[in-house]
């Protein structure tokens, strides 16, 4: 986790699937083809992000891991890993 982040791992995979099938117009059929249209047309509608609308941090505790204590000490310095993210999107849909 700590190579990728909560950024990478949660929200530009699992997060954004589940907003695209949320927000999408229903398809023409099941067909992954038409399924991906629609999804495709949710995420360009998703207006450009703003940094004041983004809040990156990470959770007390995650430097006190065994393994990233481990991971500190072969790098020479504490993890700057985001373990926690907050994005306000905007959909013009």
């Amino acid at each position: 986790f700590d190579s990728y982040g909560i950024i990478r791992d949660i929200m530009q995979n699992h997060l954004m699937q589940v907003l695209t099938l949320v927000a999408m117009e229903a398809p023409a059929s099941l067909q992954a083809e038409d399924v991906r249209d629609e999804k495709v047309k949710v995420l360009k509608q998703i207006r450009p992000i703003d940094s004041k609308d983004c809040v990156v941090g990470q959770y007390d505790g995650y430097q006190d891991d065994p393994d990233i204590q481990r991971l500190n000490q072969q790098k020479g310095y504490e993890s700057r890993c985001p373990t926690f993210a907050v994005v306000v999107l905007y959909l013009d849909n």
